[in-house]
């Protein structure tokens, strides 16, 4: 049975373990890796059909009110009629894309954080002794 001390080790271990996590995505937000993911994301044709379909389905531009409403009130109106359904759709694509470590985003997501993750390790070591 492992005492306090044991405990104590691992305690602070894994919090080590978080601080250096935690580095590794403010670098990753930093030197715009994700923006770039989240962009390429976006632009992919599956979600750009499915939004296509969603507005030429749409029940608030097919009412005969949506003619007569300011730009702010319809905006309002498709919001409030597409948001959810195209929020779970990106949610929905994005994770699978990062979750794919095979190819295309995901891969390219893990290759990045394990790149990532040596440079934080590196710039944590002590520097090399001068000769």
């Amino acid at each position: 049975m492992s005492g306090p001390e044991d405990d104590a080790t691992v305690v602070e271990r894994a919090r080590e373990d978080r601080e250096d996590e935690k580095k590794v995505v403010d670098a990753l937000r930093k030197d715009g890796t994700f923006e770039k993911f989240r962009k390429r994301v976006m632009e992919e044709d599956e979600l750009k059909a499915y939004v296509a379909e969603a507005v030429t389905n749409s029940k608030t531009l097919g009412s005969r009110h949506s003619a007569h409403m300011s730009e702010k009130e319809l905006v309002d109106a498709l919001r409030e009629e597409m948001e959810d359904s195209l929020m779970t759709q990106f949610a929905k694509h994005a994770w699978g894309a990062m979750c794919d470590e095979s190819g295309g985003i995901g891969r390219e997501m893990y290759e990045a954080v394990h790149e990532m993750r040596e440079r934080v390790a590196r710039e944590g070591e002590p520097p090399p002794p001068r000769e």
